[in-house]
């Protein structure tokens, strides 16, 4: 996936595996860098409908700098064979 999520209410979901029981709301932010998925940003929310527009603009431009101003070697992730 290549666009953030965020999911309002996670206890419409049968199929939903939380991390944290106390979870009512999720946005998750995909970390990508030169086109290849990194990871993902997920934020989890004791509050039904906790996160809107401004949190995604805010925490996507958080992840773009992290990016950008990171020296890691990400080669380490790609697939070995």
């Amino acid at each position: 996936f290549q666009e953030t999520v965020i999911v309002g209410d996670v206890t419409t979901y049968l199929n939903y595996i939380s991390c944290d029981s106390l979870a009512k709301s999720e946005i998750v932010v995909p970390m990508m860098k030169n086109g290849q998925l990194l990871g993902v940003l997920d934020l989890d929310s004791s509050e039904i409908e906790d996160y809107d527009a401004m949190d995604r603009d805010y925490l996507e431009q958080f992840v773009a700098i992290l990016l950008e101003k990171t020296t890691w070697d990400f080669t380490m992730f790609e697939e070995k064979s």
